[in-house]
């Protein structure tokens, strides 16, 4: 299945709370996406064929860039959407001032766990009862010298 990665736009917002609110049970709300989308954090899309399948939004605090969301739709899990969405976004950063990289993920959520380590990042922390429903995000962090 051909796939391709670009820029979210306005015009995705609807396809991008589609995913949101059939990935998660406490979806972002759509003012989030837009603003990420028109202050050019990074907003990026995975199309398999013409259909958004997936989306990664990051944004920049002080030294660091925080992936804030990373969601692909369930008919379209375990087709490489997922990595191709972080490998770009590694790619993007070639070069940039950040010195690191992280994000929360539900401690249940193994498969995510095993991507994420795939492309460098460790277990860095605990937040306690950060998701609704009381579950606990492992703090995953992925230092410069990780990249790859």
């Amino acid at each position: 299945m051909e796939f391709c990665i670009k820029e979210l736009r306005d015009a995705d917002l609807r396809a991008i709370i589609e995913i949101e609110r059939d990935c998660f049970p406490d979806p972002w709300p759509i003012t989030w996406f837009r603003e990420a989308i028109r202050t050019r954090d990074v907003a990026l899309g995975v199309w398999f064929e013409t259909e958004l399948a997936g989306y990664l939004i990051a944004c920049p605090e002080d030294d660091s860039m925080h992936i804030g969301n990373l969601a692909v739709a369930a008919g379209y899990r375990r087709r490489g959407g997922a990595a191709a969405l972080i490998g770009e976004f590694l790619g993007r950063l070639s070069g940039s001032p950040f010195t690191r990289i992280y994000l929360e993920v539900r401690e249940s959520n193994e498969a995510a766990i095993r991507l994420y380590r795939r492309f460098g990042f460790e277990v860095t922390g605990r937040e306690k009862d950060y998701y609704q429903g009381s579950e606990d995000a492992l703090i995953m962090t992925v230092e410069r010298n990780g990249l790859v």
